[in-house]
C-alpha cells in the first residue's frame, strides 16, 4: 500500500477525466485518447504507471523539474533511450506476476517468466550507465540487486516448466537427491526389478526364478516347487501356488514400496520444493517493489522522450 498525499497530486474526478479525454475520446474510442497518444511504453508496468501519471498529475514542482530533466536528456541521447527501451521490452509484468507469487498462486512457467524479467535490471543499468540527470541516476542506481532471486529460480525450476505445479516436472533434475532417485526409479523400474531378479538368481542358484506382480501381494520372486529347498533363509513366503511358491526379500519389498509410492512421493517432494521457492521469493517483496517501481518510471520517462522527439513536443 502506498499513501496518497493530498496536495502532491491534482485531484481529477470522473467528469474531468472524461472531459479531458484522458483515456477515452468523446466517442468512446481509447485509440484517440491522450493516453494512447502518449503511450510508447514497453512494459505493462510502464503502461499502468503512465495511466496513473495522467489520472493523478503531480503538482510537486521539484518532481516535475526532475522529470523534465530526465525526459530532456533521453531526447538528447536517443542511443541510450533505445538501449533502455530494448531492455524494457523483456521486463514483462513484474508487479502482477510477483503478486501471484506472494499469495502462492503463480504457476512454475509464470515464475520462470518473472525471473527472466528481473534479468532486465543489470541490462537497464548498463544501458543507462552514462546518463546524468538526477532522476534517471536515482532510478538506475536505486534498483537493488535481485540476481540471487534469478539464480534461485534458475536452480529450482526445470528448463521448460509446466504451467501448473500439479502437472509435475516443475523441479529441475539434480536439485534433490531423493527426487532424482524416484524419477530414475519411475523411468527404470523394469531394469531395477530385473537387477533384483538377477542378483537373487545368482545368490540362490535357482535358474528359472522370476519376478512376478500381483495386485494383492505385490512384487514377488516366483520359484518352482522343485526348487523349494534352494530358497535362502532370509526370503519371506508370500503366496503358495499349485506348482510354485512366491517369496519376498527385504530388497524387493523396499523396491516395491518405492515403485508403488514413487508417483505420490514425487508429487509431495515437488510440492514442498515449489512451496518453499514461492515462500522464499515472497520474502524479497521490498526489493521487488523497488525494482518494479523503478522499471515503470524508466519506461514512462523513455515513453515521454520518444513522443517528444517523434512529435516534436516540449
Amino acid at each position: 500500500p502506498e499513501p496518497l498525499r493530498f496536495g502532491e497530486r491534482m485531484g481529477l474526478d470522473a467528469a474531468a477525466i472524461a472531459t479531458l479525454e484522458l483515456f477515452e475520446s468523446s466517442d468512446g474510442s481509447t485509440e484517440r485518447s491522450l493516453c494512447a497518444l502518449l503511450d510508447r511504453t514497453r512494459s505493462p508496468l510502464g503502461a499502468r504507471a503512465l495511466r496513473d501519471t495522467l489520472a493523478r498529475p503531480s503538482t510537486d514542482p521539484v518532481e516535475l523539474e526532475a522529470r523534465w530533466d530526465a525526459v530532456e536528456e533521453l531526447v538528447r541521447r536517443p542511443g541510450e533511450r533505445v538501449a533502455l527501451q530494448a531492455a524494457l521490452d523483456d521486463a514483462g509484468d513484474l508487479e502482477r506476476r510477483f503478486a501471484r507469487i506472494a499469495v502462492g498462486t503463480a504457476g512454475p512457467r509464470e515464475v520462470a517468466a518473472w525471473a527472466e524479467g528481473l534479468q532486465t535490471v543489470p541490462r537497464l543499468q548498463q544501458a543507462g550507465s552514462s546518463l546524468v540527470s538526477a532522476r534517471l541516476r536515482s532510478l538506475l542506481d536505486g534498483m537493488p540487486d535481485v540476481s540471487d532471486l534469478v539464480t534461485r529460480v534458475g536452480k529450482t525450476l526445470a528448463p521448460e516448466p509446466p504451467g501448473l505445479a500439479s502437472a509435475g516436472g516443475a523441479i529441475r533434475d539434480g536439485l534433490d537427491a531423493e527426487l532424482d532417485g524416484l524419477r530414475a526409479l519411475r523411468r527404470d523400474a523394469q531394469s531395477a526389478l530385473l537387477a533384483v531378479e538377477a542378483e537373487e538368481r545368482r545368490r540362490s542358484g535357482i535358474a528359472n526364478l522370476r519376478v512376478r506382480y500381483n495386485r494383492v501381494f505385490g512384487y514377488s520372486l516366483e520359484v518352482g516347487s522343485a526348487h523349494r529347498d534352494k530358497v535362502p533363509a532370509d526370503w519371506i513366503r508370500r503366496q503358495s501356488l499349485a506348482n510354485a511358491e512366491r517369496f519376498a526379500t527385504p530388497a524387493l519389498k523396499e523396491l516395491e514400496e518405492k515403485i508403488l509410492g514413487a508417483e505420490e512421493r514425487i508429487e509431495v517432494i515437488e510440492d514442498r520444493i515449489y512451496t518453499e521457492l514461492l515462500r522464499e521469493l515472497s520474502g524479497a517483496a521490498p526489493r521487488v517493489v523497488r525494482v518494479s517501481a523503478a522499471v515503470a518510471a524508466l519506461d514512462v520517462a523513455a515513453s515521454f522522450a520518444e513522443t517528444a522527439e517523434s512529435d516534436r513536443w516540449t
